[in-house]
């Protein structure tokens, strides 16, 4: 899993320039977590894992199960 924060440039710079974190996330073979720079942290209430039961999306689902015991 990748986790990365995004600065949140304007839209004209994304334009020109690419956003690294937007790069990413459609190129990474894996999971990418992008953080917004302004982002505060409360703890976890509630996880949710959205899912058409295939095998590969539940042997996914089951990678999770360890953030939500804690």
């Amino acid at each position: 899993m990748v986790i990365m924060g995004a600065t949140g440039t304007g839209a004209a710079e994304r334009l020109l320039i690419g956003s690294n974190a937007a790069r990413v996330a459609n190129n990474a073979t894996c999971k990418v977590l992008i953080v917004p720079a302004k982002a505060g942290f409360g703890g976890i209430d509630k996880m949710v894992y959205a899912t058409d039961l295939s095998d590969d999306n539940l042997k996914h689902a089951k990678e999770i199960f360890p953030f939500a015991k804690n």
